[in-house]
């Protein structure tokens, strides 16, 4: 408990910071639901879950990443042994608030225009094709719009 404690106090502002932006993040999901634009609500709907994957597989990836970048060839569990071993839990977690953050924006940005775009292919093609491609076509567009941001 002292341990947590004193991290608590090292990292004051870092914790601060994060509870501060969390909170708003999670009060502006929670007052979306009440918004009227379409656009927005599928915007915040598409953040929430990308946020729930990035941040849940999170783990995953910091050891997949670390095996990967390992100078010699080593197996996911001795990579795991080495990361408890020198760094403890704190290890697993390093960069999430960076994984947290950009999965927010990121899925806001790639259902607000899969959205947007799903709804500009149906007009402009006014049925001429089949929604199969209109719908894979918006999902491009907006998979290749948020890449680049």
């Amino acid at each position: 408990m002292s341990k947590v404690l004193n991290f608590l106090h090292f990292h004051r502002r870092r914790v601060a910071v994060n509870f501060f932006t969390a909170s708003c993040y999670g009060a502006l999901c929670y007052s979306g639901k009440e918004w009227n634009n379409d656009l927005l609500r599928l915007g915040i709907a598409g953040s929430i879950s990308n946020m729930i994957v990035e941040t849940s597989f999170h783990f995953i990836d910091t050891l997949n990443i670390r095996t990967k970048a390992s100078e010699k060839s080593i197996t996911a569990g001795k990579m795991m042994s080495k990361i408890w071993e020198k760094e403890g839990i704190k290890g697993f977690g390093k960069g999430f608030s960076a994984c947290f953050y950009g999965s927010c924006l990121v899925g806001f940005i790639q259902f607000y225009f899969y959205k947007n775009f799903k709804t500009m292919y149906k007009e402009y093609f006014e049925g001429k094709v089949d929604l199969a491609f209109i719908y894979s076509s918006a999902s491009l567009s907006a998979m290749c719009l948020t890449l680049s941001v």
